[in-house]
């Protein structure tokens, strides 16, 4: 056992002389190499390229990709979607921490805006106001004109697009040019197109909103013509009521009157029949035909004078004379014959007419049809009648 024990112990010592005699004879050749002097002379050389190799690659490892923004000022939702369409499809996406915007590398912009596109995103693309600081100097006053609709027109489907169940809209201005020389100028329009979510509509409170939000919006525009259009082709404004259809309100206003008649019918039958024995139906037949007359009343005896012109003219004659002037060796004769002044009067004088304007417009709730089927038990209204 000894013997083994003094093998393994020679057999490691060997080992360990045998690697730290490899590790010194390599010192001891570098050493020899260093001592060389032309590698001494190469040395700060050799130097300065490990330097420059070592910081190049540090710097391209530390450099981080340079972003570029993909989209600007989407909505919360939109940009939701847009950042995990992205992040599905491993592209690496990060957003501004100052404005919100979606970024990505400048490698990836244009795959990735196809990308989206390929997926119908973003549905709202948000460049309202954005778009006027690209106008250059020089622009015609048409052009100018035409980028501010554009503008107005895409910050009001975005904020449309805000209002819950709508997933994107879209707003068309029809913004007519002013004239000078026109008495009667043509009054602006709007159309708004909103998509909706599956299995859901608007509320008329909600549409009141979106006519009142883009009316308010563009000066001169009215409610009435605020059109609001569904993805499904419904008209969810209904201003007029074309082919005989009403739109909410009338139909509201049909259903609170026939509720009114068919209550007064029950209180007044119910004494004859006894409470709980009679039952109405009411069916009314409403024109809501507006009718609007615009009239100019000239009232003759209230004439004011408006101006007057006063012109004279007056013919007059001088009578002639004469005069004799005679001395020692000339006479003179001076002689004035008759001068004629002519003065003409003229009088012209302008009155005005005084115009009274008045608009009458119908009330649209006149019934041209009633009709009452009252129903009731009739035993008990024989043991009422005995």
């Amino acid at each position: 056992m000894a013997d083994l024990a003094a093998t393994r112990t020679t057999e490691i010592t060997e080992t360990r002389t045998g690697f730290f005699g490899r590790a010194v004879n390599l010192t001891t050749q570098f050493r020899k190499v260093s001592q060389e002097p032309a590698l001494r002379r190469a040395m700060p050389t050799i130097v300065a390229i490990l330097v420059t190799i070592i910081g190049l690659i540090s710097y391209f490892l530390m450099q981080q990709p340079v972003l570029t923004t993909l989209y600007a000022s989407l909505p919360e939702a939109e940009k939701s979607r847009v950042v995990d369409a992205l992040e599905n499809a491993g592209v690496d996406v990060s957003l501004d921490p100052t404005t919100g915007d979606v970024l990505v590398s400048a490698d990836d912009y244009h795959s990735a805006r196809i990308m989206l596109a390929a997926q119908g995103l973003p549905t709202v693309v948000a460049t309202g106001y954005e778009n006027l600081d690209s106008i250059q100097m020089g622009s015609s006053r048409s052009v100018e004109a035409m980028r501010l609709k554009q503008a107005q027109e895409l910050e009001l489907a975005r904020s449309v697009a805000e209002i819950e169940h709508v997933l994107s809209a879209r707003v068309h201005l029809a913004l007519p040019e002013r004239e000078v020389f026109i008495r009667q100028e043509a009054q602006p329009s709007a159309s708004v197109f909103v998509q909706l979510s599956k299995g859901r509509i608007l509320g008329r409170s909600q549409v009141e909103a979106i006519i009142h939000l883009v009316s308010s919006s563009v000066p001169k525009l009215a409610k009435e013509n605020v059109s609001v259009i569904d993805h499904n082709g419904s008209l969810l404004s209904n201003p007029t009521t074309p082919n005989g259809r009403i739109n909410d309100a009338e139909f509201e206003h049909r259903v609170r009157m026939e509720e009114t008649y068919r209550n007064r019918i029950i209180s007044l039958l119910t004494p004859i029949v006894g409470p709980g024995n009679i039952n109405a139906q009411v069916n009314l037949d409403i024109d809501f035909t507006r009718s609007e007359v615009t009239e100019e009343i000239v009232d003759p005896d209230g004439n004011a004078l408006r101006s007057e012109q006063n012109t004279e003219d007056l013919t007059r004659e001088t009578p002639a004379r004469e005069f004799l002037a005679l001395s020692q060796h000339t006479a003179t004769i001076s002689r004035h014959f008759n001068n004629k002044h002519n003065n003409f009067w003229e009088e012209d004088s302008a009155f005005k007419i005084l115009k009274r304007g008045k608009k009458l417009r119908s009330q649209p709730d006149s019934i041209e049809h009633n009709e009452a089927v009252p129903s009731y038990s009739e035993d008990q209204c024989r043991c009422s009648s005995a």
